[in-house]
């Protein structure tokens, strides 16, 4: 009886953790497209806003690197900062973003001079 009692709790336990996990992955996915969506409609405020609260929480959320990369590379909405952005983007890189390994291979081929390395943006791209 002790036996089924406790494999009934631990079941139930199991169950309201997965639950909860559930509801964290749909908020989290919720949260991705309103980033996504934002940044299309160029409401760089509400990007920077949303993916700074999942960027602050960790690497695990590369969406979030990728897109504030975006925004402090091209000073969109902010001030331009390539080396916060390229930090950002390389973070999301790092985790297998591939958006962000198309962008740093291609801020690597086609950026000024003093930026331009054909070697770290082949090698950025052999990674896909």
């Amino acid at each position: 009886m002790k036996k089924a009692l406790l494999a009934i709790s631990l079941l139930l336990i199991l169950a309201s953790c997965k639950t909860a996990h559930q509801r964290e992955s749909a908020a989290v996915h919720q949260d991705m497209r309103t980033i996504h969506n934002a940044f299309e409609y160029e409401d760089y405020a509400l990007v920077k806003r949303t993916a700074t609260l999942y960027a602050d929480r960790g690497t695990r959320f590369v969406f979030a690197h990728y897109f504030l990369g975006r925004l402090y590379l091209e000073g969109l909405g902010v001030k331009q900062d390539t080396a916060r952005g390229l930090e950002y983007l390389e973070t999301a890189s790092d985790k297998g973003q591939m958006h962000a390994d198309y962008y740093l291979g291609m801020y690597y081929l086609f950026s000024d001079e003093k930026d331009r390395d054909y070697v770290k943006a082949v090698s950025i791209w052999s990674k896909c």
